[in-house]
């Protein structure tokens, strides 16, 4: 160590250090991620978004909306897409396939006490402008927070 410089040094034990590595392109290669395609997933081409009036202020998550979507539509996990939660609504998407027969069980759905106030409609079309995207509804009461985090009210 006394014959050679410091940067001779240092550079025999980065080549060292490296001969254990493999090259970065097989690494970048193997990357461990299926890259998808762009675009709806297998089996969603052609599907139908609904809304829920239950977003991230009724503590509502894919995990709570999911079986209650089950539950009220008459359909399978495997029929339902992509659920985006909002702050007040929460949107899913139900494959052409199974959209007739969800929309059929949601009109003779029974809506559970727990689940007062719970509405499930077809979404307006993305490229209706958020103004005219919703016809009036007359006043609903609000949902009850019944979220899987609902906090018990103090007394």
């Amino acid at each position: 160590m006394e014959r050679l410089a410091p940067d001779m040094i240092a550079g025999a034990l980065v080549r060292a250090l490296r001969t254990d590595l493999p090259a970065p392109e097989d690494i970048l290669a193997s990357g461990g991620r299926d890259e998808r395609e762009p675009g709806p997933r297998p089996g969603f081409e052609g599907s139908t978004w609904f809304t829920i009036n239950a977003g991230r202020r009724h503590n509502a998550d894919p995990r709570w909306l999911l079986p209650v979507i089950c539950r009220y539509g008459h359909i399978g996990r495997n029929d339902i897409g992509a659920i985006r939660v909002a702050a007040n609504e929460s949107y899913f998407e139900v494959t052409q396939r199974a959209t007739p027969g969800f929309i059929k069980a949601l009109r003779r759905a029974t809506i559970a006490p727990e689940d007062e106030g719970l509405v499930i409609e077809q979404a307006p079309p993305r490229a209706v402008p958020p103004t005219q995207a919703r016809p009036a509804r007359p006043h609903q009461r609000p949902m009850p927070n019944k979220g899987p985090k609902a906090k018990k009210a103090r007394r």
